[in-house]
């Protein structure tokens, strides 16, 4: 059994540094959804109603299909979620003009995380 004690020993931790944080690894913290950073295609407008986007499921964002700018019609799509080896399709709720995309590729989001926002 001597011979297996290497297998039964607490792993040392060791300071490490990520994303500008500071972290121990061996740490078993579950990471949190990274939110990105909302960029507006136009300069804000006074008085105007967004309308946000959100995520129907949990999962992973698979692709990106439109970008802030651009005019959609209603139905149109908007990304794509991998859930449970899925692709989800996230339409436009409504005819508009998408405003923000608040996610990347590949980041993990929860069900009614919001993933975009349109100017209907």
């Amino acid at each position: 059994m001597d011979n297996l004690d290497h297998l039964f020993r607490m792993p040392r931790r060791r300071p490490v540094t990520f994303d500008g944080g500071a972290a121990e690894h061996g740490m078993t913290r579950r990471p949190q959804p990274r939110q990105a950073e909302s960029k507006p295609a136009t300069e804000p407008a006074r008085n105007r109603t967004l309308m946000d986007i959100k995520a129907e499921v949990a999962g992973a964002v698979f692709e990106i299909l439109a970008a802030a700018g651009d005019t959609l019609a209603k139905g149109a799509p908007i990304l794509i979620l991998e859930s449970m080896k899925m692709e989800i399709l996230v339409p436009a709720p409504t005819a508009g003009t998408l405003t923000h995309i608040l996610v990347d590729v590949n980041d993990v989001v929860e069900a009614g995380q919001v993933l975009a926002r349109i100017e209907p």
